[in-house]
């Protein structure tokens, strides 16, 4: 996830991710081996792994061309009671 924010930290300063998004991610892969550790995305959506959730957000760069990303909001599914923020 880390390594995620890092790439869209220099793609703002290197000329907008919105220009050029497939050059910074790889969107050919979105293979995750990360065994099952469920989390709670800020789009309220619960994920198998952080890995999974990193992957939808590779997804929405390089088939849609936005970068609303998601982030972690607590360890284990979502609930009634999580509160959600979009970026």
């Amino acid at each position: 996830m880390e390594k995620l924010m890092l790439i869209f930290i220099l793609a703002l300063f290197v000329g907008g991710i919105s220009c050029h998004p497939r050059r910074f991610i790889d969107c050919n892969n979105f293979e995750c081996t990360e065994p099952w550790s469920p989390i709670c995305g800020s789009n309220g959506i619960t994920y198998n792994s952080e890995c999974m959730m990193d992957v939808e957000n590779r997804k929405r760069l390089c088939w849609m061309g936005h970068y609303n990303i998601i982030t972690k909001v607590s360890d284990g599914p979502c609930g009634p009671s999580t509160t959600y923020s979009s970026i």
